[in-house]
């Protein structure tokens, strides 16, 4: 018994006789659910393609990432910055530096691109049926859809309605890669605004979790990244913040221990 499938509400009794999916999570403790929502963004500079990459190589594997286990998942990251021999370049490092590779992920390097529109959107709606992807993987959002961020209304009907008809129509989850607003400065200090800090309308935290990476320190090829969860609405538990090395010879990511902080 289930109301996946069409609009039918259940009576108390049948919704706690329902039995749920064994496997409700991507990403455990509920970071990423099965179907759901995530956005990673930070300024620019930050290593977030970096830890994307990282991030979907280990979610199609189904090893932890940062300390979380992850369950095996198809993917397909798209991604509009990087032309598509520079993005040979990054995951062949990646590549030849890990053990963990899969073919259960897909990379497509298409710059100019807008897949919420026209034919973009077609080519984007064959390629998640060609592949059967349950995670897209979009980096950046600003530049791989079209739409004023700034923008409530366009947001709403022309990116976020897209992304949840595409949900629906694939049955996946999405996690976007994004920019933040320029951080507020005064006296020396810097204002932290929570997930207000994303660059665009107030909507975009329609996102199930919400993650925000900075640089802490780069000292070439050691860069320290710092991961704060800046909201999980389905996490039973607050999530502590995180910081990772990253090796940009190699890409090694490395989850360091709260008493090296």
């Amino acid at each position: 018994m289930s109301n996946l499938g069409g609009f039918r509400g259940l009576t108390s009794a049948e919704l706690l006789a329902w039995q749920a999916p064994r496997i409700t999570n991507i990403i455990e403790k509920n970071i990423l659910p099965v179907g759901g929502t995530a956005v990673i963004y930070g300024p620019s500079g930050a290593g977030k393609s970096i830890v994307a990459l990282d991030l979907i190589t280990r979610i199609a594997a189904g090893i932890s990432w940062c300390g979380y286990n992850t369950r095996p998942t198809p993917t397909y990251y798209f991604q509009t910055e990087i032309p598509q021999h520079l993005l040979k370049q990054r995951f062949q490092k990646y590549h030849d530096n890990h053990t963990h590779m899969t073919t259960n992920f897909w990379m497509a390097s298409a710059l100019y691109t807008k897949i919420n529109k026209g034919t973009d959107a077609s080519n984007m709606e064959r390629e998640m049926a060609r592949t059967g992807a349950e995670l897209l993987v979009i980096d950046p959002l600003n530049s791989s859809m079209s739409g004023n961020l700034v923008d409530a209304y366009q947001v709403r009907t022309q990116i976020l309605d897209k992304l949840d008809q595409w949900r629906a129509t694939f049955n996946c989850a999405t996690l976007l890669i994004h920019h933040d607003r320029q951080s507020e400065h005064h006296q020396g200090e810097t204002y932290s605004y929570g997930p207000e800090e994303m660059f665009g309308a107030e909507v975009l935290k329609w996102a199930d979790t919400v993650i925000r990476l900075d640089c802490i320190s780069d000292q070439d090829p050691i860069i320290t990244l710092r991961l704060q969860f800046q909201k999980i609405r389905h996490a039973e538990s607050l999530l502590p913040p995180l910081q990772v090395q990253c090796s940009r010879l190699t890409l090694h990511m490395r989850t360091m221990t709260p008493e090296e902080y």
